[in-house]
């Protein structure tokens, strides 16, 4: 839970506009879940909180494109879980990578 707190404070103190862009935060919150399912109420919450403040920071650097929806007006997102279904976990924990190293993502 702790590492849920510290990187939803991260998030919130940054203003490095090449982090949002580069999917940095996205991809550290994903990591997280291994650890802390987002199915486990209490971890649940602190996702949409985390989520929240990523999608505030999309919006302030005009990365709009980058918000997961649905959200409400003040950017918390509606389902929490939005976030993680682009992404493949498999079995032994590690995320499927394309073939620079970057997440694969499905559209």
């Amino acid at each position: 839970m702790q590492n849920l707190k510290l990187l939803q404070s991260e998030i919130h103190t940054s203003f490095n506009s090449g982090l949002f862009g580069s999917g940095i935060f996205e991809d550290r919150i994903i990591s997280l879940a291994s650890g802390n399912p987002v199915s486990h109420e209490q971890y649940g919450h602190m996702y949409t909180h985390i989520v929240q403040e990523l999608n505030r920071k999309y919006h302030f650097f005009g990365f709009d494109e980058k918000i997961n929806p649905p959200v409400d007006c003040g950017f918390r997102p509606l389902e929490p879980r939005s976030l993680f279904h682009n992404h493949i976990l498999l079995e032994n924990e590690y995320r499927l990578l394309t073939e620079d190293s970057r997440n694969l993502n499905l559209e």
